[in-house]
């Protein structure tokens, strides 16, 4: 999914360097999307990445009290499968090419 802030107005951050730098609002968005699969039982999170304007992320929906049909993401694994550092920047966002 993408959300997009209001007016699409760059106020979740700014880009530096090539790296996604969070301002206060873009770490709220990031921590706020984080918590989503734990407060809601029928949702699992996968990859995602805060950008200045909008937020990409997958979401996966399955029944109440059922496993997700799938391994979710993580750094361990994905780092296993591509031999790299999984894309992650200093801020908690992936990084885009």
């Amino acid at each position: 999914m993408t959300v997009c802030s209001a007016g699409r107005l760059c106020i979740f951050g700014e880009v530096v360097d090539s790296d996604v730098r969070l301002s206060p609002a873009g770490e709220v968005v990031a921590s706020e999307w984080r918590e989503i699969g734990i407060r809601w039982g029928t949702v699992s999170l996968d990859v995602f990445v805060v950008m200045p304007n909008h937020l990409h992320g997958i979401v996966w929906l399955h029944g109440a009290g059922q496993d997700p049909p799938y391994q979710p993401w993580s750094v361990s694994s994905s780092r296993a499968r591509r031999g790299r550092s999984g894309g992650r920047s200093g801020n908690g966002a992936f990084m885009t090419a």
